[in-house]
């Protein structure tokens, strides 16, 4: 246990050195923020580091090694206070700001720390790696960890790289090389790590959003609010299901809802006696088979039930970086009104004399916005939008009329951002097959997506519909009335579909935008400027229409229906609402008269308060009551298991990265048997789960011809034929455990056929490991 709490320790200091290290270069570059960039310095130092890592091993220059991580930590500093030195006053300049804000500063620490320890508590007491897609998520990193080369090898497909967005698993890889943290410990701190870095990315954003606008006190309540709503409440189904189990509704109540597997069941408890209860609420949207009448899976996770859930998939690595993209889009629009007079050099918007510096921020701008692409592909045109968005409502409100900066706004950040991460996108394959229409039958159900959007849709939707007050006698431009009468068409077509929810997104969105419309007009005329409103306003509507998007249109993908897409998007509309939300909300309270603005508090306190019901029953559910032996070892569970000892033993002879043969089954998936030793140890098998190869690379043609291949090779009794398709392969290591002998049914002679022409290098009651 000591052993562990040192890796906590280490893990705390790792991230906070790479957050010392960018902390001189934020407060140079978001310099127009509030809080200078502290809040999201963590993310931002790691993203750096990673990238040089990253791009000296793909270049060929060096491995991913602890060892080059340092050393580009090294390098980010020096280059940061360098930074610092020229365009930042110096050491005594940082210093006196540091002192004159470390109340805010001590604060941003006290709840990233807290945030840190409470995860790490809720991850050592559910800390398996088994289940949904961990299996997939750690045999990524443990092959990343174990090869160092770029890219990645396929843990799963022996002889392929990985094709998925990967960048996250190499972040998370060089953390546990640099504090020589395993992998086992490493996954369930990168889940700690990422929840403490959106809560205090999300205060960030919500603080620095107040402060342009209210005092300090006020500020703080907003970024408290903001990090709540991101990351520690719930959708409205966790109302529902305490209500279920405490017998409140009836039967015919229940089948309104339509709610997968939520029926009026009373508990002993206050909450669902059932251990997966709590999983439902990821699953509160149900589309309906037109032909069959069968029901569709859709996913509409939301960041709460995503580091409950425990996985690292890519949604969830890339949120704090997202976090860090929202702060720089809002650094360009206060930086529109503090650079005039200014030399606006591609849209920098700097003054004349400090145009080097501009270059550095549309850099880090361009790779921040990049990073996104490679850590979870969804998110790159979402976030990528809002800052070419802040961008060219900069250099408009700012009254530069120079074509050629809003062209580099609108087509370079695109192009510079994919291009400084080009060699991953060379050789990424995906299941991405264009726009595909939605079923003119489906659609969301109005009452589902009110459970789902919760009381965050009623903080951001409040203080949008606030607005239309705003619009009497406004002018709109010529751009917003072209909006409203595309916005209107597909209203109609919305209504003549009978969903609801295109129509109330398309009205939270127009409205939005109207106001925002106006309130650039009045900036413009008269130089009366609330970017902290604008700002939030802009965040609602994109918000809003990513929630319509899935009515009509979806990502066609192996599965042909629209649940990626509304996964994807809600969660990130979820991210969108949460933070301009918190900020909307008191905004809201502080403008409506005294009656109104009580009404509203207890709403909205209403709103937190029921949708932290969820996240306090279901975390104790899903930590079985915090009962049990606390380990953040997420591999102690396996060490039990009958064939494990040949992966502790590849794990302890065999540090490079060869080529193994396991079992497999068609089509494979979400079963941890399959690629269990590939899984644990990061080398390369013949293949793992081939419903996730088709996943990741939009056919299943390799899988399905080497299914039976490796059968051929367990169940032939000729060595010759079995060392044919070995060297095929270039299989150095054959395991023969529990799984291979039930799958295949393996007789003696078909076992023995391998000690031919393979040493046994370890054999138990269960399980032999062969070497060539």
């Amino acid at each position: 246990m000591m052993a562990e709490l040192f890796a906590v320790l280490t893990w705390y200091i790792l991230i906070t050195l790479l957050g010392l290290a960018a902390a001189p270069l934020a407060f140079v570059w978001l310099r127009h923020l509030p809080d200078r960039g502290w809040s999201v310095a963590r993310p931002l130092g790691w993203l750096l580091v990673g990238y040089l890592v990253w791009l000296t091993s793909v270049l060929g220059m060096a491995r991913l090694d602890g060892r080059v991580g340092w050393g580009a930590l090294l390098l980010v500093a020096l280059a940061s206070w360098g930074v610092l030195a020229r365009w930042g006053g110096g050491w005594s300049a940082w210093r006196a700001w540091l002192v004159r804000h470390r109340r805010l500063l001590l604060g941003e620490e006290v709840l990233f720390l807290c945030a840190f320890a409470l995860w790490v508590v809720v991850r050592a007491h559910d800390n398996a790696i088994l289940g949904t897609e961990k299996p997939m998520e750690f045999a990524f990193l443990n092959a990343v960890v174990r090869g160092g080369e770029m890219p990645p090898n396929d843990p799963w497909l022996a002889g392929y790289a990985i094709s998925y967005y990967y960048f996250g698993y190499v972040l998370m890889g060089l953390l546990s090389l640099m504090g020589g943290v395993p992998t086992g410990v490493a996954f369930n701190l990168g889940v700690a790590l990422l929840f403490a870095l959106s809560a205090l990315g999300a205060f960030g954003v919500g603080y620095n959003l107040a402060r342009t606008v209210w005092n300090a006190r006020t500020s703080v309540a907003v970024g408290v609010l903001a990090a709540l709503l991101l990351v520690g409440v719930s959708n409205f189904e966790g109302v529902l299901e305490i209500a279920s189990a405490n017998g409140v509704g009836s039967p015919a109540f229940y089948a309104w809802l339509d709610i997968r597997n939520l029926t009026l069941n009373p508990s002993e408890t206050w909450y669902p006696s059932d251990n997966w209860w709590w999983w439902r609420a990821s699953r509160t949207i149900r589309d309906v088979d037109p032909q069959t009448g069968g029901h569709i899976e859709i996913i509409d996770e939301f960041p709460f039930f995503s580091f409950l859930l425990g996985d690292m998939h890519p949604h969830v690595l890339a949120l704090p970086f997202g976090l860090l993209a929202l702060a720089a889009a809002f650094n360009l629009l206060r930086a529109a009104r503090r650079a005039l007079p200014a030399r606006a050099w591609h849209g920098l918007l700097v003054p004349a004399e400090r145009v080097d510096e501009g270059v550095l921020g549309y850099v880090l701008t361009l790779l921040v916005v990049g990073a996104l692409g490679f850590l979870n592909s969804w998110d790159f045109p979402t976030y990528g939008f809002i800052v070419m968005a802040a961008w060219v409502v900069a250099i408009w409100s700012a009254q530069i009329r120079l074509p050629r900066d809003l062209w580099v706004a609108l087509l370079g950040i695109p192009f510079w951002s994919i291009a400084l991460f080009a060699p991953f996108y060379v050789g990424f394959r995906s299941q991405a097959q264009g726009l595909g229409l939605v079923p003119w039958a489906i659609h969301t159900r109005l009452h589902q997506y009110l459970i789902y959007v919760g009381v965050v849709g009623l903080a951001a939707w409040g203080f949008v519909l606030a607005h239309v007050r705003l619009l009497r006698g406004a002018r709109p431009t010529r751009l917003a009335l072209g909006l409203a009468v595309l916005a209107g068409g597909v209203g109609v077509l919305g209504l003549f579909k009978r969903a609801p929810v295109a129509v109330l997104g398309i009205v939270v969105a127009l409205v939005a935008l109207f106001a925002l419309d106006t309130l650039l007009a009045r900036a413009r005329s008269n130089g009366e400027v609330d970017e902290a409103r604008w700002f939030a306003l802009g965040l609602v509507a994109v918000a809003a229409l990513l929630m319509v998007l899935p009515e009509f249109v979806f990502i066609r993908d192996v599965f042909g229906t629209r649940m990626n897409t509304v996964f994807k998007f809600y969660f990130q509309a979820w991210t969108l609402m949460a933070v301009a939300g918190a900020f909307g909300a008191v905004w809201l309270a502080r403008r409506l008269p005294p009656f109104g603005a009580w009404v509203w508090s207890v709403c909205l306190l209403a709103g937190v308060g029921l949708s932290l019901l969820y996240p306090i029953a279901a975390t104790w559910t899903k930590t079985g009551m915090f009962r049990g032996n606390a380990t953040l070892d997420g591999t102690r569970w396996y060490q039990s298991h009958p064939d494990y000892p040949a992966a502790a033993w590849l794990l302890a002879n065999e540090p490079a990265q060869v080529v193994i043969l396991e079992g497999t089954k068609p089509n494979a998936a979400y079963d941890f048997d399959v690629a269990r030793v590939a899984t644990l140890t990061g080398l390369s098998t013949v293949l793992g789960w081939g419903n996730h190869e088709l996943q990741w690379r939009g056919n299943y043609d390799e899988p399905a011809r080497r299914t039976p291949l490796i059968e051929r090779i367990y169940t032939t009794t000729d060595p010759n034929e079995a060392r044919a398709l070995l060297d095929e392969f270039n299989v150095r290591y054959v395991v023969v455990g529990s799984f291979e002998r039930n799958t295949y049914n393996l007789a003696p002679p078909q076992i023995e056929k391998f000690a031919t022409f393979m040493t046994p290098v370890l054999q138990t009651e269960h399980v032999i490991l062969f070497a060539r």
